[in-house]
């Protein structure tokens, strides 16, 4: 099942979607025995994805996606990829990501930080138009993990 967002002419890729129980229990059913880094990160429990997810500054949805959004320093993207038709749209996603930066959170660079040794997601970094910028360790649930840091400049 994918996901399809009415599409509007400002933003015909992404929408803004509200975080209730009803979004997070949907998506908690499509990613929690996805396993890998995501079940050490965002998807160790339901209750910390629930967390995460109403903590987000935004969160948007597109045809096979979910972003959400942390606002610090950054802006940080978090996808969670339901599909491979998103890498068809990911450049244009980004794209919408960046305007809405422009519009809310001016003056913060828009990142992904990937765990290194998932080479499919950096590799989609880098089609929706992103360049690795650095790496860091980024401690999932206690365990730490290198990574890359993608940025949109």
């Amino acid at each position: 099942m994918e996901f399809s967002p009415p599409h509007d002419n400002n933003m015909p890729y992404l929408s803004a979607v509200d975080v209730d129980d009803s979004l997070v229990d949907d998506l908690w059913n499509r990613v929690e025995s996805c396993g890998s880094f995501y079940s050490i990160g965002d998807g160790v429990s339901k209750e910390v994805f629930r967390k995460v997810l109403f903590a987000s500054a935004l969160v948007l949805r597109g045809e096979s996606v979910v972003i959400r959004l942390e606002a610090s320093e950054v802006l940080e993207a978090h996808p969670i990829v339901l599909g491979h038709s998103f890498f068809r749209h990911a450049k244009e996603a980004l794209s919408e990501v960046v305007a809405i930066r422009d519009r809310l959170f001016a003056s913060r660079p828009v990142c992904c930080i990937i765990p290194v040794k998932m080479r499919g997601t950096k590799a989609l970094a880098r089609i929706a138009g992103m360049t690795q910028t650095g790496a860091v360790m980024r401690s999932l649930s206690g365990v730490a993990i290198p990574c890359a840091v993608f940025t949109w400049r």
